[in-house]
């Protein structure tokens, strides 16, 4: 790597916030018309928004042979590979840690996933099973498989003291039921642990596990889907050698971090072939 790489949204992704910018400040002189009060709730919580999505969109990061930076319009921060000595995250995020510096990555970069593995590839060191051998499910998807529950509980308690059974209104219930039957299939099929020990991989889940050896594995990846909006939602996967895959996401460690590590498990103790 003779020059360094810089990794940033492109310049008609700037122009798109100003012109969001320009359409807020219109929609700030109409609603003053109306109602000052309006104005200022329209106003703040436009601006804020506003600064939120710049920030994130004016942000870039710089690599090098020697270091790597984090930039945005507010503060420009800078680790050579050699300070690094921890690095975390959480959701698709990684952070760089040295003595007194953290870099953080905005995973909605383009060329994020390039990002991580040249992290990767400079210090593969901080990335070992013995450091992390064990990742969760965060507690938040939980709170919100919870949430959607008791939404769903409520509206159907709703329905019901109606006491109306007709075939008109027992269809949308139908569809609630369906809805929610798939959404727990969902997340009662989807990882909730998952350890390493030696060349074996235990993932469990609600009703069950699976263990993977390192040599049953044919490749790991970091890929992710688009939402509606155009975000990134990243995820693992592991394909076996006989073309089954897992999918790995929300976890108490950041993805990138658990790919990392994964890669490496697998570097390891997997045969060559």
């Amino acid at each position: 790597m003779n020059e360094p790489r810089v990794y940033k949204n492109s310049p008609a992704a700037l122009l798109l916030i100003a012109v969001f910018f320009i359409i807020l400040i219109a929609s700030i002189m109409v609603s003053a018309v109306i109602d000052p009060i309006v104005m200022i709730l329209v106003c703040g919580f436009g601006l804020l928004s506003f600064l939120i999505v710049f920030l994130s969109v004016s942000s870039k990061v710089i690599i090098s042979d020697d270091e790597i930076t984090s930039q945005n319009i507010l503060s420009k921060r800078t680790l050579r590979w050699t300070e690094i000595i921890r690095v975390s995250g959480r959701v698709n995020g990684i952070k760089l840690h040295s003595e007194d510096t953290t870099v953080s990555i905005n995973p909605q970069l383009p060329g994020y996933e390039e990002v991580v593995e040249i992290i990767g590839q400079k210090r593969a060191d901080i990335f070992s099973t013995q450091e992390f051998n064990e990742f969760r499910r965060g507690f938040a998807s939980y709170f919100g498989f919870l949430l959607i529950l008791l939404v769903f509980a409520v509206i159907g308690f709703f329905y019901f003291s109606l006491g109306d059974f007709s075939f008109d209104s027992l269809m949308p219930m139908g569809f609630i039921a369906l809805f929610l039957l798939i959404f727990t299939w969902i997340f009662l099929a989807s990882p909730q642990s998952m350890m390493i020990e030696n060349n074996n991989l235990q993932i469990k889940y609600l009703l069950g596990e699976k263990n993977l050896l390192a040599n049953d594995v044919a490749g790991i990846f970091l890929t992710y889907t688009r939402s509606r909006r155009g975000g990134k939602r990243y995820y693992i996967a592991i394909t076996t050698r006989d073309n089954k895959q897992t999918r790995i996401s929300n976890m108490n460690v950041g993805l990138p971090v658990i790919y990392l590590v994964l890669k490496n498990w697998h570097k390891k103790y997997a045969l060559k072939r």
